[in-house]
């Protein structure tokens, strides 16, 4: 059988987007415009689009300002004085986070994951954690800087928004530096080395453990292959009732309807995320069906991408 509705779901669509609104209009997810959501409803033309387009809504995975804010406290005052802890460091905490609101020396640097992009997340993100947290920049450095100053640094904290794979992450780690002819790693290897995303999947987490073992990787947020758009365990969908197979041809056939080809169509490594940040580029792990925009005049994206 081909996806259809269930009888017990006609309602459906109408009560998300109700939800939906409803977070909009309180503020609740204050960064999404409502004209940009309307036009991203009116992509979905018949009722069994409607009804999938419900059940992107229902599994959206969003992080207003204010959540992103909460977890920015969350990493600066208690992921990180911990680690600094569990590791022997003590002589850090006292006066930490005033001394990172000072221009004076401090073993303790910020960076980000280098991605390939200009202007890319990760540097959003850091820039957006330094401002928020009123961090001096002379705190927040390059990779290249880092390796130059190894050895006035103890600890090196790196802040992102998400690790789906650990690929970048690990990518970074794994850089070989011609000036002294050793990885990342191997610089900062009898140092410190802390890891805080917003959100880590369990498969990047794991990777990073079995190969960077010294490596503190401390996600605020956690998700694992449940978080999938198209997880299964007995072959039905989300509803249900419908197949898991027949969900995933009708996903595709939405863009193929309307000549789209968007890339990673269920998200790097098919993880079909469903997760967005506010005021920030839109994680490759999640489905492009929120943000695919190279197709203006057939597709309204609901996210930047």
């Amino acid at each position: 059988m081909t996806f259809h509705i269930p009888d017990e779901g006609h309602h459906f669509f109408d009560q998300t987007v109700g939800k939906v609104n409803t977070l909009i209009s309180k503020k609740v997810w204050a960064e999404i415009e409502m004209l940009s959501f309307s036009a991203w409803l009116r992509n979905f033309k018949t009722d069994e689009e409607k009804y999938f387009a419900a059940h992107l809504l229902d599994a959206l995975i969003f992080r207003s300002n204010k959540m992103i804010h909460s977890s920015y406290f969350d990493i600066f005052n208690q992921r990180i004085p911990k680690a600094l802890r569990d590791s022997g460091l003590q002589n850090l905490i006292r006066d930490y986070s005033n001394n990172l609101r000072r221009n004076i020396e401090f073993p303790l640097k910020f960076v980000t994951v280098e991605k390939s992009s200009p202007g890319a997340s990760g540097d959003l993100f850091i820039r957006s954690f330094r401002r928020h947290l009123r961090i001096k920049q002379h705190h927040v450095i390059s990779l290249d800087t880092a390796v130059q100053q190894a050895d006035t640094i103890d600890v090196l904290v790196f802040i992102d928004d998400i690790t789906g794979t650990g690929r970048q992450f690990s990518k970074c780690l794994n850089k070989v530096y011609a000036n002294s002819d050793r990885s990342l790693y191997e610089i900062f290897r009898h140092k410190l080395i802390i890891y805080c995303p917003l959100i880590g999947h369990t498969k990047a987490i794991n990777k990073i453990d079995a190969n960077f073992p010294s490596v503190q990787t401390l996600p605020v947020e956690i998700l694992s292959d449940e978080h999938g758009f198209f997880y299964s365990t007995n072959g039905k969908f989300r509803d249900g009732v419908n197949s898991i197979d027949d969900a995933k041809n009708f996903y595709k056939d939405i863009f193929y309807r309307r000549g789209l080809n968007p890339g990673y169509t269920f998200g790097y490594k098919k993880q079909a995320l469903t997760c967005f940040f506010s005021n920030f580029s839109s994680p490759n792990n999640s489905l492009p069906i929120f943000y695919h925009d190279e197709d203006l005049d057939k597709w309204n994206p609901l996210f930047g991408r």
